[in-house]
């Protein structure tokens, strides 16, 4: 919590950051830059919110303040022929 707050993350900053830390995520590396992708929640029906609720807004600045030197790179579980789905090791 203390590193959200010196990053300045905002309320839906901080919840996703807290969900990277507990669920993780999967990084493609293609785009050139640093991005985090999220759901379209007005087309998921079964989202009780969208990301224009003021209470959650996301923007492209949300988690823009999250320093990519804080993310850390895991093991690939164990895979046949040394890939795991596409990805080399």
């Amino acid at each position: 919590d203390a590193d959200f707050a010196a990053w300045g993350l905002d309320r839906t900053g901080r919840i996703i950051a807290r969900a990277l830390q507990q669920y993780g995520m999967i990084l493609i590396d293609v785009s050139g830059s640093f991005k985090i992708m999220a759901e379209n929640l007005v087309v998921n029906p079964d989202a009780g919110y969208d990301w224009n609720d003021a209470s959650i807004r996301l923007t492209r600045n949300t988690t823009s303040p999250i320093p990519t030197s804080a993310f850390r790179v895991l093991k690939l579980p164990t895979g046949s022929g040394g890939t795991h789905g596409g990805c080399l090791r």
